[in-house]
C-alpha cells in the first residue's frame, strides 16, 4: 500500500525539493498553464478552495486561447490601442506558441505612435530573436541553441524589465540579457500590435510575412488573437489568415 498522508503538491514543489525528485523528472520549475476537472480517487477537487496553502501565482478560471493559421502569401492581424489609452511601460511580457517552417519571418511587432520605440519577435534563419528599442539603440536577445523552423510546436516566453530581458524557449534554460551602458527604460505610447508580419501602409504590402500557426498570444495581458476572433472593432485581419479548431502539433 502507498502511504499518501503527506501534502499533495499541485503544479510544482518547493524550490528546495526539486533535487529530491526522482531522476527521470528533469523539471526545475513548476507548471504554467491551466488545469481543469481534477479528480482524486473519484472525488472532485477544487484547488482554489481546498488548498491548504495558496499561491499568489495561481488564479481561478481558465480561458482557452484561439489559434490562427497564416498561409499562402501570409496575412496580418493588427490591434490598435485607443488613442487615450496608449500604455507607457517599464516592463513587458510576451508569451505565445507557434509552429512554422519559415526561415525568416516577423511573428509579433509592437510600435509606438510618438517615437521609434518598438518590440519585435522574429525568426532569422530559423533562430528566434526579440529586438526592442526604448529610445537609444536596438537591444536584442535570442536563443541560438537550435532552429525553430522545424514544423514542431514551440512555446516562447519573454520578459523585459527596463533594458534587461529574459527569453525562454520551450523548457530550455532562460537566457538573460543585461546590456552594457546607460539605456532608457520606458517603452512609450504603444499604439499598434501586429501579428504575422509588418504591414507597410505606404507600399500597402506585408513585410517578412509569417507562415504557420500561432496560438495563445498574450502581451501584457492583451490577447490580440482572441480579440480578433471576437471581432473587436480595434482589430483588423488582412490576407490569408483563418482560425483553427485544433492545433496541429506536427506541421511539417
Amino acid at each position: 500500500h502507498l502511504n499518501l498522508d503527506g501534502i499533495l503538491f499541485l503544479g510544482g514543489v518547493r524550490s528546495n525539493m526539486y533535487k529530491e525528485l526522482p531522476k527521470p523528472l528533469m523539471s526545475e520549475f513548476g507548471f504554467q498553464g491551466c488545469l481543469a476537472s481534477l479528480e482524486l480517487n473519484g472525488d472532485v477537487v477544487d484547488p482554489a478552495k481546498d488548498a491548504l496553502v495558496t499561491s499568489p501565482a495561481v488564479s481561478e478560471g481558465c480561458q482557452e486561447s484561439v489559434s490562427y493559421e497564416f498561409s499562402g502569401r501570409g496575412g496580418v492581424i493588427t490591434y490598435n490601442y485607443p488613442e487615450d489609452k496608449q500604455p507607457d511601460t517599464k516592463g513587458d511580457s510576451l508569451t505565445l506558441a507557434f509552429i512554422s517552417g519559415m526561415s525568416d519571418a516577423i511573428l509579433v511587432r509592437i510600435d509606438s505612435s510618438q517615437s521609434s520605440d518598438y518590440l519585435m519577435l522574429r525568426l532569422t534563419k530559423g533562430i528566434i530573436n526579440i529586438a526592442y528599442n526604448l529610445g537609444t539603440e536596438d537591444i536584442s536577445i535570442g536563443d541560438k541553441s537550435r532552429k525553430l523552423n522545424d514544423g514542431n510546436y514551440h512555446v516562447i516566453r519573454f520578459e523585459r524589465n527596463g533594458p534587461n530581458s529574459t527569453l525562454q524557449v520551450d523548457d530550455n534554460k532562460k537566457i538573460v540579457n543585461t546590456p552594457d551602458g546607460r539605456h532608457l527604460t520606458v517603452f512609450n505610447s504603444q499604439s499598434l500590435v501586429q501579428v504575422g508580419g509588418r504591414w507597410n501602409e505606404v507600399k500597402q504590402t506585408l513585410e517578412q510575412p509569417f507562415q504557420g500557426v500561432m496560438a495563445g498570444i498574450v502581451y501584457n495581458g492583451l490577447r490580440p488573437l482572441d480579440l480578433a476572433h471576437d471581432k473587436s472593432d480595434r482589430t483588423k485581419i488582412r490576407g490569408s489568415v483563418k482560425t483553427l479548431t485544433s492545433i496541429p502539433y506536427d506541421y511539417k
